[in-house]
């Protein structure tokens, strides 16, 4: 194994432990799970994004800020999406 692929690792592991933490809120029943979940969300996107400085040696606040507006452009899209389905529960 090569230095890529053990950033490789980190990153993916980071991914799904970041992922983890967006998903938390909606365990409990809060009215706020929503807006927990996105600020941790947006935590998340700029942890990883200045992460890539290991890879591509540049400033990691704006890889971090590149980061989070590529994942919260995403987001919001994901949303509207997702509320053109009427789903009951």
């Amino acid at each position: 194994r090569g230095v890529w692929s053990d950033l490789h690792l980190l990153i993916q592991t980071m991914f799904q432990i970041l992922v983890f933490f967006s998903l938390i809120p909606f365990f409990f029943n809060t009215t706020i799970a929503l807006s927990i979940s996105i600020i941790a969300s947006l935590v998340g996107l700029f942890i990883l994004g200045a992460l890539k400085t290991l890879v591509v040696k540049q400033n990691p606040w704006k890889l971090g800020l590149e980061s989070i507006i590529v994942g919260g452009i995403a987001m919001i899209i994901t949303y509207y999406i997702g509320s053109l389905f009427v789903v009951t529960v």
